[in-house]
C-alpha cells in the first residue's frame, strides 16, 4: 500500500532539469515563432491604414412646454423622449445628406494600392523600386485633389481609371472603356456620356494611378451613419456626444463639425416655423376665446339679474371649486396627451398612466356632478354658468 503511494507521488513530480533540457534544444525553434510572430504583427500594423476619432457635444435646450415625465415613471424609459428623438434626427438623411453635398462626401477619389503592403507604401517611404509596375502603385507623398465630377446615373458607383502623365497631364479610363485626356485645373467633358471631370491638384509621378468613383446619396449617407455615433452622456442629461471616426484626422474634424452645424441650422429653422405656427395659431383661437369668455361672462351676469339674488352655501362654493379645478386639470391633461401621443403608443406606461388619472377626474367630476343634481334649480344653473365662465377664462389665459 505504501509503495503504490510513493510510486504514484514519483509519477506526479515534474523533473525540471529534464523541462530545462528541453526548452534549451528547441530554443532556436522558440526563437524563430517568436520572431515570426513579431514580424506578422509589426507587418499587420505597418499595413493598416489608421482610424482617428473626432468627438463634439451638443446641449438640448430645453422648450418652453415641454412634457416633463412623472418621477415614477422615469426608470420605464433610457432617455428622455425628445433627447432619443434628437439622436435619430441627427443621424437622419434630412442632416446628413446635406452634408454629404456640402463636402462632396459622395465623391470618392484613391490610389491603386500594391497588392499585400500597398498601405505600408502609401504611409511609409519603403525602399521599392519605383520602376515597371512598381510605378502604378500609390507612393506617400502622392497628392490628387478632385474639383468636380459629375457622371451619368448608368455611371454612379462604376470606378473610372485615372492614370497621371507628365507634366500634370492624365488620362481617364471610363466605365465603356472609353479613354480621355485632360490636364490639372481644365475641365474634361464628355457630352456623350454626360460627364464632367476636373482635378484641382495632381502632384505623382508618371505611370502612377487612381480611382475616381461617383457614390450614390444613399451609399454616402450610409457610410457617414457607419462612422458616425451618437450617445446621451449621462441619463436624460441633455447633452449629446458625437463622435466620427474617419482614416484622416482632418477631414473627420470636418465632417463631424459639418453634421453639427447642419443639426444646429435645421433645429434653428424648425424653431422658427414652430413658433411662426404657434402665432398664427394664437392669433386664429384669441378672438374666438375672447368670445366665449365675453358670452360666459354674459350668460352668468344675465342669470344673476334675473334671479335678482341667488344665496350660495358654504358646501355649494366647495362643490363649485373642485368642479372647476378638475374641469382645468381635464384640460390640461388633453394637452399633455396631444405630446404623448407623438412619442408613444398607447400601450406605453407612460400613456396609460395618463389615462388612468384622466379616468380619475373624469369619475370624480361626475359625482360632483351628481351631487350638484340634488341642489336647488337656481344653485344648479349659477355652478353651472360660472363653471362655463372659469374654462372659458383658463382658455383665453393659455392663448393670450
Amino acid at each position: 500500500m505504501n509503495m503504490t503511494s510513493s510510486m504514484g507521488e514519483a509519477e506526479d513530480e515534474i523533473d525540471l532539469t529534464r523541462l530545462a533540457q528541453s526548452i534549451w534544444a528547441s530554443r532556436y525553434w522558440m526563437l524563430a515563432c517568436g520572431f515570426l510572430s513579431l514580424f506578422g504583427a509589426g507587418f499587420y500594423l505597418a499595413n493598416t491604414q489608421p482610424t482617428y476619432q473626432a468627438d463634439t457635444l451638443l446641449q438640448l435646450e430645453t422648450r418652453s412646454g415641454a412634457m416633463a415625465l412623472p418621477t415614477a415613471l422615469s426608470d420605464f424609459v433610457a432617455s428622455d423622449p425628445r433627447t432619443v428623438t434628437e439622436m435619430e434626427i441627427i443621424r437622419s438623411r434630412l442632416i446628413i445628406s446635406k452634408v454629404v453635398a456640402d463636402l462632396n462626401l459622395d465623391w470618392v477619389v484613391e490610389p491603386r494600392l500594391a497588392p499585400l503592403f500597398g498601405t505600408a507604401l502609401l504611409r511609409y517611404d519603403l525602399p521599392v523600386p519605383d520602376v515597371g509596375p512598381m510605378r502604378s502603385f500609390g507612393r506617400k507623398g502622392d497628392i490628387i485633389e478632385l474639383g468636380l465630377l459629375e457622371v451619368p446615373p448608368q455611371w454612379v458607383d462604376q470606378p473610372l481609371d485615372l492614370t497621371a502623365n507628365e507634366g500634370g497631364a492624365y488620362s481617364v479610363v471610363l466605365p465603356d472603356g472609353t479613354s480621355l485626356q485632360g490636364t490639372v485645373g481644365e475641365l474634361v467633358r464628355d457630352a456623350a456620356h454626360g460627364l464632367t471631370l476636373r482635378l484641382d491638384a495632381l502632384t505623382a509621378p508618371a505611370g502612377r494611378r487612381f480611382t475616381i468613383l461617383q457614390l450614390s446619396e444613399r451609399t454616402a449617407i450610409e457610410r457617414v451613419r457607419t462612422d458616425l455615433s451618437v450617445v446621451e452622456s449621462g441619463k436624460q442629461s441633455g447633452i449629446l456626444s458625437l463622435r466620427f471616426n474617419d482614416g484622416h484626422p482632418d477631414r473627420a474634424v470636418v465632417i463631424l463639425n459639418g453634421i453639427a452645424e447642419s443639426y444646429v441650422k435645421q433645429n434653428i429653422d424648425r424653431s422658427a416655423a414652430e413658433a411662426a405656427s404657434s402665432l398664427d395659431f394664437i392669433e386664429q383661437q384669441l378672438p374666438l376665446a375672447k368670445a366665449k369668455l365675453d358670452a360666459a361672462e354674459t350668460a352668468l351676469n344675465a342669470y344673476l339679474q334675473k334671479q335678482q339674488s341667488v344665496d350660495l352655501t358654504l358646501e355649494t362654493e366647495n362643490v363649485l371649486t373642485q368642479v372647476t379645478k378638475i374641469e382645468a386639470d381635464l384640460a390640461d391633461l388633453q394637452t399633455r396627451e396631444d405630446e404623448i401621443k407623438q412619442l408613444y403608443k398607447v400601450s406605453h406606461p407612460v400613456y396609460q398612466q395618463l389615462l388612468a388619472q384622466r379616468a380619475r377626474l373624469q369619475e370624480t367630476l361626475q359625482s360632483l356632478r351628481a351631487e350638484v343634481e340634488t341642489l336647488p334649480e337656481t344653485q344648479r344653473e349659477v355652478i353651472n354658468l360660472t363653471a362655463s365662465l372659469e374654462l372659458a377664462r383658463n382658455v383665453y389665459r393659455s392663448v393670450s
